[in-house]
């Protein structure tokens, strides 16, 4: 038998051992590693292979496994989102102003939830730029070029006397 075959995998082994504890081992090392992992009751093995899982580190993915019944892995995408405020609301206490957030917003559209329906934004001059980079878009904004197709008067135009507060929210990507 050669050396590259007694590294395959152990057909009794878990198939969650964390391909990590594997890697570069000699084959000694492997075989005591898959014993040690036979060793492990199944809640130990799910642990550390939680801990050795790449998602689990990224914001692109969310564990909804009940704790002991196992991972569940849900890919998750980011969005703008806007939410209404009336014009008796002040501007709102949860608007971040960050040229992060402007970046990605100028690259996005916008979903507002309570007309569950997506729009588009402008960042065509500076007074859009401005409120897209203070994550609120007033009101009272006007297009300095008077364009009828204004995305962002259109935006409004979809609740009248509502202000838009921005942020980003977190959705299934499936």
């Amino acid at each position: 038998m050669q050396r590259s075959e007694l590294r395959d995998e152990d057909p009794a082994m878990p198939a969650t051992i964390p391909q990590q504890l594997l890697k570069d081992l000699s084959v000694k090392q492997a075989r005591a590693v898959r014993r040690f992992w036979r060793g492990l009751d199944g809640a130990v093995q799910a642990e550390l292979d939680l801990l050795y899982d790449e998602r689990a580190e990224s914001s692109a993915y969310l564990n909804k496994g009940a704790p002991g019944e196992g991972v569940s892995w849900q890919k998750l995408a980011v969005r703008t989102e806007g939410r209404l405020v009336t014009h008796e609301d002040s501007e709102p206490k949860d608007t971040f102003p960050n040229i992060d957030f402007y970046e990605y917003l100028v690259n996005h559209e916008i979903y507002l939830h309570e007309l569950d329906r997506v729009f588009h934004i402008c960042s065509a001059h500076e007074q859009a730029r401005m409120v897209l980079r203070a994550g609120f878009l007033p009101a009272s904004f006007s297009c300095p070029f008077a364009k009828v197709e204004c995305p962002m008067r259109s935006l409004l135009g979809a609740a009248p006397g509502c202000s838009i507060a921005l942020s980003l929210g977190v959705v299934d990507a499936q």
